[in-house]
């Protein structure tokens, strides 16, 4: 009878821990899984963020071509329309004031700031990729 009962203990301990094992070896398989997904995806979420970065710093570029054009045309515009001596300290000064420059200022620092923030989630993808690499090593 001891044999018996410590069989069946025996028994009972191996099922626990089988019921263990595939539980484990479920959300293991669950996690390897996603993990194939995410490895999937990364390469077409990190394309979709960088040409969304590529076209964030051509509209960057864009707005910066557009803000000289805007401030010659207004410094053009006050040397033709002046009537006092235009020196480089009424050019920045009637600049600084113009509505036209402060928007295309206004737009173009937006800019640079979708563009910073892009690029540290284009970072942050790669970082990402690496781990992604590194668990699927393991």
């Amino acid at each position: 009878m001891k044999h018996y009962a410590k069989t069946k203990l025996t028994k009972a301990a191996r099922q626990k821990s089988e019921e263990l094992i595939e539980s484990v070896l479920e959300i293991n398989c669950a996690e390897i899984s996603q993990l194939r997904k995410e490895l999937i995806q990364q390469p077409i979420t990190f394309y979709q963020e960088a040409i969304k970065l590529v076209d964030l710093e051509f509209a960057f570029r864009q707005a910066k071509l557009n803000l000289k054009l805007v401030e010659n045309q207004k410094e053009t515009q006050l040397r033709e329309t002046s009537t006092e001596r235009v020196t480089e300290k009424l050019v920045d000064n009637f600049l600084m004031n113009d509505q036209d420059v402060i928007d295309q200022r206004d737009h173009l620092i937006q800019l640079e700031f979708e563009v910073d923030r892009q690029k540290v989630l284009v970072e942050a993808l790669k970082q990402r990729k690496d781990m992604l690499v590194s668990l699927s090593v393991k």
